[in-house]
C-alpha cells in the first residue's frame, strides 16, 4: 500500500516542504516572535518527523509530547490558525493532491488543544 507520504515523494518533498515552511513563518510579522532564540535546524527537524509521521512515513519523532513543548508560547488560536494557514498553503504550491492535504488538515485539527494555551 501506498503511503501519502510516499505519494508526495517522500523525504525530499517533506524537507522541501519544511524549508519553505519556516521560511514564511520567520517572516510573518505575526507568528515571526515565536522563532527568535531557537534553533530553527531542531525546529525544522521535528517538523519534518512530524509531517513524515503524519503522512503515514517512518514514525521517527522524538520531540517532546506536543502539550509541553508549546505551553510556555501561550500560543492564541489566530496565531494557530495562522501557523496552519502556511503550513497548509505551503502543501499546495508544493502540489500536494487535495486528500492528502485535507488529512493534513484534521491532524491540525486534532493537534489544536494540545498547542493552544492562550485563549483569547
Amino acid at each position: 500500500m501506498t503511503t501519502d507520504y510516499d505519494r508526495i515523494g517522500g523525504g525530499p518533498a517533506v524537507g522541501a516542504v519544511v524549508e519553505e515552511f519556516y521560511r514564511r513563518l520567520t517572516a510573518d510579522d505575526q507568528v515571526s516572535h515565536y522563532f527568535k532564540d531557537v534553533s530553527l535546524p531542531v525546529l525544522k527537524r521535528h517538523q519534518a518527523l512530524m509531517v513524515t509521521s503524519i503522512l503515514g512515513g517512518p514514525d521517527r519523532y522524538d520531540g517532546r509530547p506536543l502539550d509541553q513543548a508549546h505551553a510556555p508560547l501561550c500560543i492564541s488560536h489566530s496565531d494557530y490558525d495562522r501557523v496552519g494557514s502556511h503550513l497548509m498553503s505551503c502543501l499546495q504550491d508544493a502540489g500536494v493532491p487535495r486528500d492528502i492535504r485535507d488529512r493534513v488538515g484534521t491532524a491540525l485539527g486534532q493537534a489544536r488543544a494540545a498547542i493552544v494555551t492562550l485563549q483569547s
